[in-house]
């Protein structure tokens, strides 16, 4: 493995945590395609996970103090149904991308 490539890929999972941190957002949208360069698309998203968990762990730790509990607990359960209905609709979508028809398709018109 060439160590320039380790090391850029090192650099830029550090640039983009730090980038992250005050947006909330797009460690893995940035971090993707740095993995990409490294590893096959399913490693690579697996390698982005495990530095996405580690990252937000960290921030939790750094941060628990300014997290505000009262809006987690308003907005919290609707966090995680919202994560549950995503999670039902992944066969529903699939099946649409992969150009099913029927009731598959008037299931996602439907839900739009």
């Amino acid at each position: 493995m060439d160590v320039m490539l380790v090391v850029f890929c090192m650099v830029a999972t550090l640039l983009a945590a730090a980038l992250t941190v005050p947006a909330g957002f797009g460690l893995a949208t940035m971090l993707t395609p740095v993995m990409l360069l490294w590893l096959d698309p399913h490693l690579a998203i697996a390698a982005v996970a495990v530095v996405h968990a580690a990252h937000n762990g960290w921030k939790l730790l750094l941060l628990k103090t300014d997290v505000d509990f009262a809006a987690v607990k308003r907005y919290g359960w609707a966090m995680v149904l919202g994560a549950f209905i995503g999670d039902s609709q992944i066969d529903v979508l699939t099946a649409v991308k992969r150009g099913a028809h029927g009731l598959d398709l008037i299931i996602f018109v439907e839900i739009l």
